[in-house]
């Protein structure tokens, strides 16, 4: 889903400001590298930043493993993990299950933040960071 515009640009410089200040909620990356590069950096600066950290990935791949492919399945599979003291959800790609968001409100409470891998417009990629509470936006 392309739900945004960034001009293409080298992450580097701008992955330790994005993971750690709350205000900054969108990186963009070079076409030329691609999403999983992208979202490499963000996962590896998240991993320096906050070494202790309990960490999710989830990615295509993971929910094709689970035959995750509705918005009730992905219910499922969250009911089915141990979240607590998770501080990290990282999406590495759009996982294409609409009104994904509905599956995170059982959530609610979890102090969490979510790295989410996209592509947009002009195929930019892109990782947006949903800050706690993030299920509440459709």
């Amino acid at each position: 889903m392309v739900s945004a515009c960034p001009n293409e640009a080298d992450p580097r410089p701008l992955v330790a400001k994005f993971v750690s200040d709350p205000s900054v909620s969108i990186i963009p990356g070079l076409v030329s590298e691609g999403l999983c590069c992208l979202m490499d950096i963000v996962e590896a600066e998240v991993r320096k930043q906050y070494p202790d950290a309990k960490i999710v990935l989830m990615s295509k791949e993971i929910m094709i493993e689970n035959r995750v492919m509705t918005t009730n399945d992905l219910k499922k599979y969250i009911a089915s993990l141990d979240w607590s003291g998770v501080d990290f959800i990282i999406m590495r790609d759009d996982i294409s299950i609409i009104r994904w968001t509905e599956a995170f409100a059982q959530l609610k409470g979890v102090p969490l933040t979510l790295f989410i891998g996209e592509r947009g417009c002009r195929a930019v990629p892109m990782c947006r960071k949903l800050v706690r509470p993030f299920y509440d936006l459709d």
